[in-house]
């Protein structure tokens, strides 16, 4: 009987020894991988990585094999305590997936807010506008001249450039949504943004203008966007 007795004693204790070794392997591994990750990560210059998510998703992954296994066979994830039941294993496991996910819900920022801030950043980057160190200046005659003999190269001669351009005003409106613009001679139309539109009050037709714009290519007329009355010389 002692013999039993100690036998059992000695399997409990050497199962204890498993179990810690066991957990300690798995903690090990776990921060291995994560080191790792977060310095692969780094090295291809991947800054949106975030280990708090991988490290979620192993512990949810290792609590829904242990739920499953426990409710084949509650013993081999329950190493503690008299009672193994299948209840157990619910209770433990099943609040650990949801906690898991809770905290994955909590920490982990949603996809719409990291695109956010990328487009933030992209914001804060120099467009290729305001890279722009030489502003051209041309007449409207020559920039619809240059337009209708050949518009692919006239796009990539001014297409998203800063230009000035000079011209004859034709009109002074409003489009359908209330944006002020100046029509020019020969067929263009300059657009200007809301807080520019007193610049605009003392033009009339026939009046020269410089305007200074952001050519948009070319629909029906060339459009200048984003445009700052330069000089006006009334006629």
């Amino acid at each position: 009987m002692k013999v039993r007795k100690l036998s059992k004693c000695t399997i409990k204790n050497f199962m204890h020894v498993v179990d810690k070794i066991f957990c300690a392997g798995v903690c090990v591994l776990t921060a291995l991988y994560l080191s790792i990750s977060t310095s692969l990560a780094a090295t291809n210059g991947n800054s949106d990585y975030n280990p708090i998510a991988d490290f979620l998703a192993l512990l949810f992954l290792l609590f829904c094999v242990c739920l499953l296994i426990g409710l084949i066979k509650p013993s081999l994830v329950i190493r503690w305590g008299e009672k193994k039941t299948r209840g157990k294993v619910l209770l433990i496991y099943g609040s650990a997936v949801f906690l898991t996910l809770v905290l994955f819900g909590i920490l982990i920022p949603p996809e719409s807010e990291t695109q956010v801030n990328v487009n933030d950043q992209a914001s804060l980057s120099p467009t290729p506008t305001e890279m722009q160190t030489h502003i051209p200046s041309i007449t409207a005659k020559k920039l619809i001249s240059d337009y209708s003999s050949n518009e692919i190269a006239a796009d990539k001669k001014y297409k998203d450039k800063i230009i000035r351009v000079t011209g004859e005003i034709d009109h002074v409106s409003k489009d359908i949504l209330k944006q002020p613009y100046i029509s020019l001679s020969y067929g263009c139309m300059a657009y200007f943004d809301e807080e520019y539109e007193n610049q605009l009050i003392g033009l009339s037709k026939g009046d020269i203008v410089t305007v200074q714009c952001r050519c948009d290519g070319k629909i029906i007329f060339v459009i200048l966007k984003d445009c700052i009355l330069v000089s006006s010389t009334s006629t």
